[in-house]
């Protein structure tokens, strides 16, 4: 049966393979017999692979990763239907990656892998898996360029307070940062995205300031939060961060 395969139809089966499909779907993709696709997808995976399942009973984990992915997330697709999902973490935050990791497993039952690129100074979180993708798209929402449109979907009312919190934590832990007054803020290109951060914030009694920058063209503007010395303490205490890096640098000033 397997000599029956085009090389297209033999890579499109290990890849999916790997990344999780179930031989169900490869059958129904290929138009072929499950028992064609066999003998392959048991070569690629060795056994039948876990399949992703999304820990609902934890909201602020789930609105963590989703507000890391909205702050500094990338996602591909490709040709072979690879669903990649990846987060990008500072070079001197390590820790957070590897803490990043751990919650992504925590989340979906998937282990994620950790790169850093030596050129661009990152670390790279990546893990594999369709269904991850399809629970960040019933969450957020996002045009052909992520990072100039991102957002959540529903409105506030339809969340979870655990998983607005989560989600506010998240965005600080990758894309936030603290000055040299102890001073806690993010900037991001979506307007939609900070203006519903605020909103999280409100929720949770947090005050902040909204900013606004524009760049010189063609780059585009930042849209961005400030949170003073003393509420990035009540920040910490209510939402808190999962990057020690940025947390210490806030407890510094205490």
């Amino acid at each position: 049966m397997k000599n029956h395969l085009s090389p297209y139809q033999i890579k499109f089966i290990k890849n999916s393979a790997r990344s999780g499909k179930s031989l169900n779907y490869i059958s129904q993709e290929l138009s072929i017999p499950k028992t064609t696709a066999y003998w392959w997808f048991r070569k690629s995976v060795g056994k039948k692979i876990k399949p992703i399942i999304v820990n609902e009973k934890n909201p602020g984990l789930l609105g963590e990763l989703s507000g890391a992915f909205s702050g500094d997330g990338n996602f591909f697709k490709s040709n072979t239907y690879q669903y990649r999902i990846s987060y990008f973490v500072g070079p001197k935050e390590k820790p957070y990656s590897i803490k990043l990791k751990k919650k992504i497993f925590d989340a979906f039952g998937r282990k994620a892998n950790i790169y850093y690129n030596k050129k661009y100074h990152v670390f790279y979180v990546v893990v594999y898996g369709r269904d991850i993708y399809k629970f960040l798209k019933e969450n957020l929402e996002w045009g052909k360029n992520k990072t100039f449109s991102v957002k959540l979907r529903k409105e506030m009312t339809d969340y979870d307070e655990n998983f607005l919190m989560g989600f506010a934590r998240g965005i600080f832990d990758t894309d936030g940062s603290v000055n040299t007054k102890g001073e806690l803020s993010v900037a991001v290109i979506s307007n939609k995205l900070i203006t519903q951060t605020s909103e999280i914030l409100n929720i949770f009694g947090i005050s902040h300031k909204l900013f606004y920058y524009q760049s010189k063209p063609p780059r585009k503007p930042l849209y961005g939060i400030r949170i003073g010395k003393k509420d990035a303490f009540i920040f910490l205490d209510k939402i808190g961060l999962s990057n020690d890096y940025k947390a210490r640098k806030i407890l510094m000033h205490q």
